[in-house]
């Protein structure tokens, strides 16, 4: 991978199939993650969730001069597959679960056989997501929201989450 920012924000080509053992969890910057071929993949075992993107913590927001309204994190996907994530703690999302104050923009990226008790594929937690071009297959949720649930909003587009080209209202 390169590091093409000077916040810690890194560009990653994933031409590859990669196995997780855990949960890849991605904070305090700017990151993307990408198949320049169309051929990266990132595969779970079914029993966590396969990325989590949070944001600066409160604590720390302020010491970087951040306001309450400024998204601290933003990640982009592109061309990948997500496949056999599974999430049952609480706020879910098999695949992904995206909180305040991280973003996620996500361009064609499958999501294959991922669970949780909400949001199969991808939960979203008082934030901005967008999903463009997309595709689900066998996602599946206990409680509700096989492909995405959304949960409260938050940040500069509040009620505008998009799937597909599609706004969903929370």
């Amino acid at each position: 991978y390169g590091d093409d920012y000077d916040d810690g924000g890194f560009d990653a080509d994933l031409n590859a199939t990669i196995t997780l053992t855990s949960t890849l969890v991605l904070t305090d910057s700017s990151q993307e993650l990408k198949s320049n071929d169309g051929t990266g993949k990132l595969i779970g075992d079914g029993t966590f969730r396969l990325i989590d993107i949070t944001g600066t913590p409160p604590s720390s927001r302020r010491r970087l001069g951040l306001d309450e309204a400024t998204v601290s994190s933003e990640v982009r996907l592109k061309h990948l597959e997500l496949i056999l994530g599974y999430a049952d703690d609480g706020p879910a999302g098999g695949a992904i679960r995206v909180g305040w104050p991280a973003s996620l923009y996500a361009h064609d990226v499958t999501f294959t056989a991922n669970s949780a008790t909400r949001g199969g594929a991808v939960y979203v937690h008082a934030t901005f997501a967008r999903l463009d071009h997309c595709l689900f297959r066998r996602n599946n949720a206990s409680e509700v929201g096989g492909v995405a649930y959304v949960n409260g909003t938050r940040g500069p587009r509040p009620h505008d989450h998009i799937v597909n080209e599609t706004t969903l209202y929370h």
